[in-house]
């Protein structure tokens, strides 16, 4: 999905919406680096790069912020009125919704949570605790960094290579001990290795460290940088 950039940019747009996640019984949003929001207006864990999960399936009572230090890279819900985030500056955004059943994911997926699978794990989540049927989630991927810029070392492809990645099909190498690697296709195919539908997942076709006059970039703008913010609600 391709959104047109001179707009966002001209307009400074706060959000991009997908298409796909377009639904009354939802609010969601990918922001932009022209948002300026709020912490305390969002349910958002302290991101470690792992794949811990948080499930939220009763009412809450404590302040959003009492959420701040949980562990964690993905939040699922059936509650409404709790609108969960994670906070990306080039890893993936992903936002998943059980429209049949009600039920919300956000999932922050960087290299070591794309290797690890924390996207497969998520949608096990969705099924055992909340009986999700997978043909039933809509998915969508928001502004990352892309296989152009995104340069790693051994490290990564030792890990993936340890967890059955086939290293081979998202990679190329660009010097000695270093590979230019697409984590977005990588996290399409758990996706599709989860049983959801190709049609059901969307991605926006834009690169954060490309685009750093309209998204932060942790890896171009040298680690000195702010963050997007990735949210879904149900209404």
């Amino acid at each position: 999905m391709i959104k047109n950039l001179k707009k966002i940019k001209s307009e400074k747009l706060a959000f991009l919406f997908a298409d796909n996640l377009k639904n009354d019984k939802i609010h969601h949003g990918f922001s932009t680096r022209f948002n300026h929001y709020n912490e305390a207006d969002y349910l958002i864990v302290h991101q470690i790069h792992s794949d811990n999960i948080l499930i939220i399936d009763s009412p809450i009572d404590l302040p959003f912020s009492s959420f701040r230090d949980y562990e964690a890279d993905g939040i699922i819900t059936n509650q409404p009125r709790i609108p969960i985030a994670i906070r990306t500056a080039d890893c993936i955004p992903l936002l998943l919704f059980d429209h049949k059943k009600k039920i919300i994911a956000a999932i922050h997926a960087g290299w070591k949570g794309v290797g690890k699978n924390i996207v497969g794990k998520a949608v096990k989540k969705m099924q055992e605790v909340f009986k999700t049927c997978p043909s039933d989630i809509l998915a969508a991927i928001g502004p990352c960094i892309r296989g152009c810029c995104y340069e790693v070392d051994n490290r990564v492809k030792n890990l993936f290579e340890q967890n059955g990645i086939k290293w081979q099909e998202y990679s190329y190498k660009s010097r000695v001990g270093h590979f230019f690697i697409d984590l977005l296709t990588i996290v399409i195919d758990q996706l599709l290795d989860a049983n959801l539908n190709l049609k059901n997942i969307q991605t926006f076709s834009i690169c954060t460290s490309c685009h750093v006059d309209i998204f932060f970039s942790y890896r171009k703008e040298g680690g000195i940088f702010g963050e997007q913010l990735n949210f879904i609600e149900l209404a």
